[in-house]
């Protein structure tokens, strides 16, 4: 990367004159003849005999695209690039293959910026560039560079430790699914059975309330009974009748209260079964 930017200096040192370089005549012949012969020539063949190359390659390597590729690394000047004043390095064979590079490779992803390329400068200067012996030192240090047998090992276990964990990583998520399955269901099973339960306090609730009621009525009607009782009992003494007949009619109002009282605990029986 750093001779990519070194390329990319250069040719900004020199854009001057890619501008204003000339394009050079080509070779003055002493006939038409010669001149148009040498021109076929030129375009069947290269400088060196060979055949040139496909017109699609010549139209990449060509002054638009090399601004194209200089403009996209973010190469400024004094004055804007100009793609007809790159056109004349084409014409020399010797360097078209580094131009053809530099039309097809350089890129902002593979060229260093202008901080990248301070921060080594930097590192230069400091003497903390690691060269040689210290490099490979340094890439021997990291297991996945290492060329000891001991590294690769502990590398291949390292990897196999990796794919146990990943495999029981799987299995765990696949437990955890289950159990949210499961934790769900019962979820379900635990709001349904919540309505159950909610309802049947509710149906409590109510027959309480229906047991108070028939009780504050059964009260009521045990002390009406009682006052009855109590006024029957005054009427019987103060008239001049047999004990006999008293005796039996207290037994007729008895009777009477007692089916009473019956068939009352018999109704609250019946709201509690329901």
């Amino acid at each position: 990367s750093h001779h990519l930017v070194v390329v990319s200096n250069a040719l900004h040192s020199s854009s001057t004159g890619f501008r204003c370089r000339p394009r050079p005549s080509p070779p003055t012949t002493t006939t038409t003849t010669a001149t148009a012969t040498s021109t076929a020539g030129q375009r069947s063949l290269g400088a060196s005999g060979e055949p040139r190359r496909p017109e699609c390659e010549e139209a990449r390597m060509s002054g638009a695209a090399l601004c194209a590729a200089l403009t996209e690394l973010g190469f400024d000047g004094e004055d804007p690039l100009d793609a007809d004043a790159l056109e004349w390095p084409f014409q020399y064979e010797e360097a078209r293959p580094l131009l053809a590079w530099i039309c097809s490779c350089l890129r902002p992803s593979n060229v260093l910026s202008p901080s990248h390329l301070s921060q080594y400068e930097q590192l230069v200067e400091e003497g903390r560039l690691l060269e040689g012996e210290d490099l490979d030192s340094a890439f021997d240090s990291i297991s996945a560079f290492s060329s000891k047998k001991d590294n690769q090992e502990a590398v291949f276990e390292a990897e196999e430790t990796i794919l146990d964990i990943r495999e029981a990583k799987l299995a765990y998520r696949a437990e955890v699914f289950e159990l949210q399955r499961q934790l769900a269901r019962q979820q379900a099973q635990f709001d349904m059975l919540a309505g159950q339960a909610s309802s049947l306090i509710q149906g409590r609730r109510a027959r309480v309330s229906a047991m108070s009621a028939v009780s504050v009525q059964l009260i009521s009607l045990d002390e009406i009974l009682s006052s009855r009782n109590l006024e029957f009992l005054e009427e019987l003494l103060l008239q001049p009748k047999n004990w006999h007949i008293i005796i039996q009619e207290m037994r007729t109002v008895y009777t009477w209260h007692i089916q009473t009282s019956i068939r009352m605990l018999l109704g609250i029986w019946l709201v509690q079964r329901s």
